[in-house]
């Protein structure tokens, strides 16, 4: 026989011993550490006994989904097998079992099985439906008065408060203390305002002495002051981008698959569409509404019409917040991200899934390209502590969720899922200077490593949605 062919034949030998050595073990929250010994029967309770009794190369059956087996960390090295993942709050239910893990920032990833597909046939929180009922929790301070032209009460935001060019609203009848039809009014647009029938829940607290029980006495000079608590718009019809819904309702807990900052409008633009909320009256600036039933992936969805991922895919799910907050719709957000069976193929050796960045949530190139070794700390200054500095656990906290933006305009901001980041651009604009500004001190790398594999995971999601690669969106 010639060298050649001994040595093949060693390598199918060692190989063949290495996998009849690899063993299967059984873990759920109703198993036992100390009664259990893994097997199906017998399973453990926690992944602490995983890793104690299990090798490198072992395949672990995870028999139930539950957020104190799938919070902590995991034994590197073994593979896992699960019905399901869950993630702050959020769970995906699978039909079968299938190959899962994490990321290097602790977001989960299920594979597709060569030549198959993956079937989700549960997302919770589910989609549901609530009545019309949100108000917003602060006023909005201005004035109202007696339009004698016009017949009609006008009310404005106060110029002092919020600069110059305020829009204002009208009122049509008697009693300008009445829940509804405020217009919104615009010199320019008062046509299109009217048009739409746009109405305001409203309860109008009005610094004057002269409100009547059935209405108030018209002033005819003087502006009153008043706050304006306001609900979010009603619409008067029954379809949004000509599709059946009732305005009385809200849509909640929605799901997309790769978010696009815009979609194609039907007439040669572009515009920002979401499946997430049906609250959010617009993700930029003007009227109408962003909602998009079709892109609420998870509608519908159950054991009888489960949703089949049959190409690499983002699943971002967003539990809505009830009642909403001023500026948040959403509390918790996660992603699961579905891989090819060969995704993580091209790794070198002695680098894991566990090590590797998560593709972007945009779009649909999900190709694992960066681990975090590719991280390159000598490019930080490793400036001295200053007499007083950020406190860098603080930070950490900010950024150990993941931060969801799907589009540059200033009404997504309540789309920002209150527990994971912050609504307004100009904190999470603050947030990340003072993270980058603690990265580039002197601490050593190993305390900089939680922060800044976080950090970059941030700044590969917002270049997805920035450039989604081959998606034909406008930059």
């Amino acid at each position: 026989m010639k060298l050649g062919a001994k040595v093949i034949l060693i390598g199918v030998l060692l190989t063949t011993a290495a996998s009849a050595d690899a063993a299967t073990y059984y873990v759920c929250t109703t198993g036992c550490n100390e009664t259990g010994d893994g097997t199906e029967g017998r399973p453990w309770q926690t992944m602490a006994a995983v890793e104690s009794g299990s090798s490198e190369g072992d395949t672990i059956v995870v028999t139930d989904v539950h957020e104190s087996l799938f919070a902590g960390q995991w034994p590197s090295g073994r593979i896992y097998r699960s019905q399901g993942v869950t993630r702050h709050g959020i769970t995906w239910t699978f039909d079968d079992y299938y190959n899962i893990g994490r990321f290097v920032n602790g977001d989960w990833w299920v594979k597709i099985p060569d030549g198959e597909d993956v079937k989700i046939t549960r997302i919770e929180p589910e989609v549901g439906v609530v009545p019309y009922t949100e108000t917003k929790e602060t006023a909005t301070q201005g004035y109202i008065w007696w339009d004698d032209a016009e017949e009609c009460w006008n009310f404005t935001r106060d110029p002092g408060v919020y600069g110059e060019g305020q829009e204002f609203w009208r009122r049509y009848d008697e009693d300008p203390l009445g829940v509804y039809n405020w217009w919104r009014w615009d010199s320019d647009e008062r046509e299109h305002y009217k048009d739409t029938r746009l109405r305001y829940p409203v309860t109008m607290e009005i610094e004057t002495d002269n409100i009547m029980t059935a209405g108030m006495i018209k002033p005819t000079t003087a502006r009153r002051r008043a706050n304006w608590v306001s609900g979010w718009f009603e619409m008067d019809g029954d379809e949004l981008h000509g599709k059946p819904h009732s305005v009385r309702q809200h849509i909640i807990n929605g799901t997309m698959k790769n978010p696009l900052p815009l979609y194609p409008d039907g007439n040669g633009g572009w515009e920002a569409r979401q499946g997430f909320e049906t609250r959010l009256r617009t993700l930029a600036w003007g009227i109408g509404t962003s909602y998009d039933i079709d892109l609420n992936v998870a509608a519908g969805v159950d054991e009888h019409s489960p949703l089949v991922m049959a190409s690499p895919s983002s699943l971002v799910t967003m539990t809505s917040m009830l009642p909403n907050h001023n500026h948040y719709f959403t509390e918790d957000g996660a992603v699961l991200t579905v891989l090819l069976h060969d995704a993580f193929d091209h790794l070198p050796e002695g680098v894991g899934p566990e090590d590797c960045f998560r593709p972007g949530y945009c779009g649909h190139d999900k190709t694992v390209r960066f681990t975090k070794y590719d991280l390159d700390y000598s490019r930080l200054a490793n400036l001295p502590h200053p007499a007083t500095s950020f406190n860098k656990e603080s930070y950490e906290d900010r950024f150990e969720r993941t931060w969801f933006e799907t589009y540059g305009g200033h009404g997504v901001r309540k789309l920002h899922p209150r527990n994971n980041m912050p609504d307004y651009g100009g904190t999470m604009m603050r947030y990340t200077a003072h993270a980058a500004l603690i990265l580039n001190l002197d601490y050593p790398q190993a305390e900089k490593e939680f922060l800044m594999i976080r950090l970059v995971q941030t700044g590969l999601d917002f270049y997805s949605m920035a450039n989604p690669s081959g998606e034909g969106v406008p930059p």
